[in-house]
């Protein structure tokens, strides 16, 4: 496999997709492969954007037992990234990142209350809390919609009959 420049700050799509694709087809047995480790140690050691979040995170829960010391550590980035900022409706990249966060399965209902209230403060019910990680997220954690989309793309026509 050929060395992958990490040193690009901006996020690349197209190994993120592939990187994503194969952890969702292969699950375990993807992220466990020595040289995918690597390039996902790669990703964590970059500057932290919602994309690269989305990527690691996806990646990292198809084992959450052996990444669980990287999960804790991606998400305790993107909670002082979000709690950092006095307004995450001024860029969609910081307001994504909140809405994943809390919409994640993986993060304690304590910790997603702690950024809420931190950032707009009051005290929502557990109920109140539990119905908005239902609906918030734009990331399908569990790579449901994934496979249809994976399917639609396979069924789709290569050229339009006129």
């Amino acid at each position: 496999m050929p060395a992958w420049d990490s040193s690009k700050e901006e996020d690349c799509v197209e190994i993120s997709n592939l990187l994503i694709c194969g952890a969702h087809l292969l699950k375990d047995r993807f992220t466990n492969n020595g040289q995918i480790e690597k390039v996902l140690e790669e990703i964590r050691k970059q500057p932290f954007t919602y994309f690269k979040y989305i990527t690691l995170k996806y990646c990292y829960l198809r084992d959450p037992a052996k990444f669980k010391l990287r999960l804790d550590k991606l998400n305790e980035r993107a909670a002082q990234l979000i709690s950092g900022i006095d307004d995450v409706r001024q860029k969609s990249e910081t307001f994504h990142l909140l809405c994943d966060f809390l919409g994640a399965p993986d993060i304690p209902p304590a910790v997603k209350r702690s950024v809420y209230v931190k950032l707009y403060g009051g005290n929502p019910s557990n109920a109140a809390l539990d119905k908005l990680t239902e609906t918030i997220g734009f990331t399908d954690w569990t790579g449901v919609s994934i496979e249809h989309t994976l399917k639609r793309r396979q069924m789709r026509p290569v050229y339009a009959v006129a």
